[in-house]
């Protein structure tokens, strides 16, 4: 029955794109019409022609309307089933092998199966002697997507992460939807950049002259985004992850797929004209230096990971202080409007005296709360100048 979901989901898709594609010329060929009424002399010919082309994108458009009408009659039952199916049901737990879990992730998430508009999110717990256990990654959807609601999701994260990974494709550096999607991220992170790699990703698709020349021209706009040069680049990386993930593969003796071997050996002709599928083994180091995955990674070791717990700390602390300062500010304006009420009630002589002795209390103490304040401020720096050396309080 599964199957036969995914068949019809994947139809139903195919059929509202054909639709959307014939709306979208219709309306070229309207605003087409509209241009030519605005001329001196409009071509009636031309616009009498666009009339007959209108009308046939209208059957066509009939036709995709009750095709589309047949199959959900045909798939309402099972769709329904499936709603029902996963709708309100508890958290899934799968406990899998590493060897598993891209078919299930593919299984859950992929657009073209029925499972994956009833799913909010996807956790995975793995072992890892390169990442910590109490960091957690999250893959999120873009902040462009279409649907609202995936893009506010990315948005809650960007603004919650202690760290941002921003990916964007080797073949579009330098691209300005690139630099609206990086203005976007670091808005969303509160303007902080230090706190944000860029990362370009499938170096392998260009060759060495096109990468190099894409880097050097987009470290040159990041540099201005992020009003630092240095920072840019000790915050930017361009790997070929597919080709370190199959030079380690090669390397531990596991075989290839054909269309990975395939799509393995264009990219090492990318590498290096002479470089052959026999060479891997010898050229391990080189290859995988050109892929910088491992650079990238040391990189956020020695910035993020080893330092992660200073960085969460200072930033609770961070936090606290700033609210301490708030609620102090706030206690001083209410004081000094206290105080300048209490004057105006003395000078005036119409005043209960029970009234200004609350008054007068309130005052004292809201300035002993400010001591407190004061006095936990002072403790707390204290404790945290002895702790730690990588700790600032803002």
């Amino acid at each position: 029955m599964m199957d036969n979901i995914g068949v019809y989901v994947s139809a139903l898709q195919e059929s509202l794109q054909k639709k959307l594609d014939v709306l979208l010329e219709l309306l070229k060929l309207t605003k087409e019409q509209g241009a030519i009424l605005k001329e001196k002399e409009p071509d009636m010919d031309r616009f009498d022609e666009i009339i007959q082309e209108k009308a046939k994108l209208l059957d066509n458009m009939e036709t995709l309307d009750r095709g589309f009408d047949a199959l959900f009659a045909k798939a309402g039952d099972t769709l329904k089933n499936i709603k029902y199916e996963y709708l309100n049901k508890p958290q899934k737990y799968i406990t899998c092998s590493s060897e598993e879990l891209p078919r299930i992730m593919m299984e859950w998430s992929k657009s073209d199966t029925p499972k994956h508009f009833f799913v909010k999110e996807i956790e995975v717990g793995y072992q890892s002697d390169t990442i910590p256990h109490d960091v957690f990654l999250v893959d999120t959807p873009g902040l462009s997507d279409p649907v609202r609601y995936r893009s506010d999701i990315t948005r809650r994260y960007i603004k919650r992460s202690d760290w941002i990974l921003a990916c964007i494709t080797g073949e579009n550096l330098s691209c300005q939807p690139e630099f609206n999607f990086l203005s976007k991220v670091i808005s969303n992170k509160g303007g902080d950049v230090s706190k944000i790699f860029v990362v370009a990703t499938k170096k392998d698709m260009l060759t060495n002259a096109e990468g190099e020349k894409k880097e050097k021209e987009f470290l040159i706009r990041l540099g201005e985004l992020y009003n630092n040069d240095s920072m840019a680049v000790s915050r930017f990386a361009f790997v070929a992850a597919e080709v370190h993930l199959m030079t380690t593969q090669v390397i531990q003796g596991i075989n290839l797929e054909p269309e990975e071997k395939k799509k393995f050996k264009k990219a090492l002709l990318e590498i290096d004209e002479d470089l052959e599928f026999s060479d891997v083994r010898r050229k391990a180091d080189d290859i995988l230096k050109y892929a910088s995955v491992n650079d990238l990674f040391d990189r956020i070791n020695k910035v993020v990971l080893l330092n992660r717990r200073n960085y969460i700390v200072n930033g609770i602390i961070n936090d606290y202080i700033k609210c301490m300062k708030v609620i102090n500010e706030n206690a001083s304006l209410y004081l000094d409007d206290s105080k300048a009420y209490l004057k105006k009630l003395t000078e005036d002589r119409e005043y209960d005296q029970s009234q200004i002795e609350k008054i007068e209390q309130s005052n004292r103490d809201i300035e002993i709360l400010q001591g407190k304040i004061r006095k936990i401020r002072r403790n707390l720096e204290i404790e945290i100048s002895a702790n730690s050396e990588n700790i600032i309080v803002r």
